[in-house]
């Protein structure tokens, strides 16, 4: 199989989803607006409001410390701090 087998004739998105939406109707599920190869801003901004709430949610769940957040996500104690300002916790 060649390297666009994926996609349709006349696309350049896959036809069988994405990341985002998987599965062979992956584009009529997706939860974004609109779709992420034709908006990466938005895909990004999806993306980075999805991982922030998964942080917040870790951390009051488990009632870490923002160091320990840090440690567990990878990241460093300023962009903790950063997803706790904007999501106003």
């Amino acid at each position: 199989m060649g390297r666009y087998a994926e996609y349709d004739d006349h696309d350049s998105q896959p036809r069988n989803g994405c990341s985002v939406s998987p599965g062979l109707h992956g584009c009529l599920k997706c939860p974004l607006p609109s779709c992420r190869y034709e908006d990466s801003e938005g895909y990004r901004a999806w993306l980075k409001a999805k991982t922030d709430q998964q942080l917040i949610t870790v951390m009051q769940r488990d009632r870490l410390s923002v160091s320990t957040a840090a440690e567990r996500f990878g990241v460093t104690k300023r962009t903790v701090y950063r997803t706790l300002a904007r999501q106003k916790v």
